[in-house]
């Protein structure tokens, strides 16, 4: 406490004083004077200007520069000030003043105030979602106050693990005292693409030559961009943007569509998400948009049905089981369509003749059986399918029938050219053993038949049954004949000789023996 003292009169007031802004704050004070004396008035200065003073009595009695400035004191001896709602501007150096019947007795020290802050903290302000944040409240003043935390208005934790709705401003305050309150910090959770999502929109129904416009939607923070988003068609990238019109759809725009959304946030590694699919469908013919029905909504795909307007049938054809009809045989014919509200009748004609647009009614139902096959059934079949709006044709088809000798013939050259090969393959193969068992023959023989020849001048001590003269024809001189003779001995296969039996050269000197194998030729060889 700080004092001032003049004769019998004394005040007392507090040390320096911090309070945070907001807060209340009571500046302590005690004055003395003597019993005899009466005080009269009392009054508060802040920097030798009066804030406020108090008389005693029952006329008014007080005058004060602010309704925040509070007299708690009396008229003996107590002189405390309060201040509430503390602001900056309320800083500075308070004194003390009182004026009895005969003098005013101003403190000669004062008491200094100092206005402070909470100030709130947090350790970064953009935190990934899973992570754990932390809020710190800084008191300007040492004094220690309870101090509590709030954001937008509803109290919460000071520590806590971050999760996407922690987004927000957070403010701390003194306990109880709410008033007195931090500036708010703002806590960004960030978090990858949610709910990522797909819409068509078009002015009318999505019919060729209208106008779609594909829009991307995500949940993300940050937010994504524009260049963050992906469409696909089919798997296939179609551009980038939130916005992709078509000014001028065709049937080729349709398939199933999904966005791919990025804001550079991942979760379990992953930083693309994707929506779900959605079908657009384009049509050559109008669409009933209020009676569009939803049929499926799962995590893969979401697909609206348009439903047409009604029409008559479109897309009528026919078709024939078997493809290949035989006498005898069952056969059915088969209508089918496109139509709304679906065809409820089928009319069945045959016209005979191709040249003729009459045709003669012979059934009616979407199937047509023929439980036997003949001639009369063959011909130019069409269907009529009807519905509510009316009907139409398809195309004519022909039924035609196949007999056996058509199907025999069919199958004939088949059957012709598959026995051809094997009979070539089987020649072929008669060829090459043949071919394979004379060589073998041919090189045994080889081996086994030799042929030795023996030529030398005649022993006179050789037996006469080798001594044998070829005589000469008349027309050789009898010089030759009376000449030395030589004789040969050779072996000739029995193949050589019947060959050699026909020759007019050798007959006559060929000699036979009726045990022997072996035959003998004997040959002159005249003299040199």
């Amino acid at each position: 406490m700080k004092g001032a003292q003049r004769g019998s009169l004394e005040v007392t007031l507090d040390s320096d004083l911090c309070v945070l802004r907001g807060a209340s704050a009571v500046i302590n004070c005690r004055y003395s004077k003597p019993f005899y004396n009466t005080v009269t008035r009392v009054g508060w200065w802040k920097q030798y200007q009066e804030v406020g003073y108090w008389r005693s009595g029952s006329l008014p009695n007080f005058r004060v520069s602010s309704q925040r400035y509070r007299y708690l004191g009396n008229f003996n001896s107590d002189c405390r000030l309060q201040i509430n709602d503390v602001q900056h501007a309320d800083a500075g150096d308070y004194s003390f003043s009182f004026s009895t019947w005969s003098e005013t007795q101003t403190s000669k020290t004062s008491t200094e105030l100092y206005v402070k802050e909470l100030t709130a903290a947090v350790q970064s302000s953009s935190v990934a979602e899973g992570d754990d944040i932390r809020l710190t409240c800084v008191s300007g003043c040492s004094t220690p106050v309870d101090i509590v935390w709030f954001k937008d208005g509803q109290p919460v934790s000071n520590d806590f693990v971050a999760r996407r709705e922690d987004t927000g401003r957070y403010h701390c305050a003194v306990w109880r005292q709410e008033r007195v309150r931090s500036a708010p910090v703002a806590v960004n959770v960030l978090y990858p693409p949610d709910r990522v999502t797909l819409t068509i929109s078009s002015p009318g129904n999505v019919v060729r030559g209208s106008s779609v416009v594909l829009t991307c939607h995500s949940d993300a923070s940050p937010p994504v961009r524009n260049n963050g988003y992906s469409l696909y068609r089919e798997g296939r990238f179609i551009g980038s943007g939130h916005r992709t019109p078509i000014p001028d759809v065709q049937p080729d725009h349709s398939g199933r569509y999904h966005c791919q959304a990025w804001n550079n946030i991942s979760s379990r590694g992953v930083d693309h998400f994707n929506s779900s699919a959605v079908l657009l469908q384009v049509y050559c013919t109008y669409l009933d948009i209020n009676s569009t029905q939803h049929i499926s909504d799962d995590d893969d795909v979401t697909v609206w049905d348009p439903v047409l307007l009604p029409d008559v049938p479109e897309n009528i054809s026919i078709t024939i089981n078997p493809a290949h009809v035989v006498w005898g045989s069952s056969v059915t014919l088969t209508c089918s369509s496109d139509a709304n509200p679906p065809a409820d009748t089928y009319i069945w004609y045959r016209n005979t003749n191709s040249s003729s647009s009459n045709g003669l009614q012979v059934g009616s139902g979407q199937v047509l059986s023929i439980p036997s096959m003949e001639a009369l059934h063959s011909g130019l079949y069409l269907c009529q399918a009807r519905n509510q709006v009316g009907g139409k044709n398809s195309t004519e088809v022909l039924l035609a029938m196949v007999d056996e000798e058509q199907r025999g013939s069919q199958m004939l050259p088949a059957v012709v050219g598959i026995g051809l090969a094997l009979i070539v393959a089987l020649v072929v193969a008669l060829f090459l053993f043949w071919w394979k068992k004379r060589r073998l023959h041919q090189k045994a023989l080889d081996e086994s038949n030799v042929i030795y020849s023996n030529i030398q001048r005649p022993d006179s001590a050789l037996p006469d049954v080798a001594r044998h003269t070829i005589r000469s024809s008349s027309s050789q001189s009898p010089a030759s004949i009376g000449g030395e003779v030589t004789y040969s001995l050779v072996n000739i296969k029995s193949r050589d000789l019947e060959g050699l039996s026909d020759s007019p050269d050798v007959q006559g000197s060929r000699s036979k023996g009726k045990n022997s194998i072996d035959s003998v030729i004997y040959a002159t060889i005249s003299p040199r």
